[in-house]
């Protein structure tokens, strides 16, 4: 069954949820968008290498600890 954990009114969210639910296989098919918040949403932040952030669903990054 699908899990559907993310606010599908943010942009390039599906894309992500998509990809959790596909066999690993298929996931390199979807790639990420361009800027969440150009597309009017928000980033959702990870940790790089400790010194820089990059966004789940886009391919923003920045130097900063935005993860926290």
């Amino acid at each position: 069954m699908f899990s559907f954990p993310y606010d599908w009114k943010q942009p390039y969210r599906w894309r992500t949820n998509l990809q959790r639910n596909l066999p690993w296989i298929l996931v390199g098919w979807f790639g990420k968008g361009f800027d969440c918040e150009a597309e009017g949403g928000e980033h959702q932040w990870y940790n790089i290498n400790n010194k820089n952030s990059g966004c789940y669903h886009c391919r923003v990054t920045r130097e900063a600890q935005l993860w926290r």
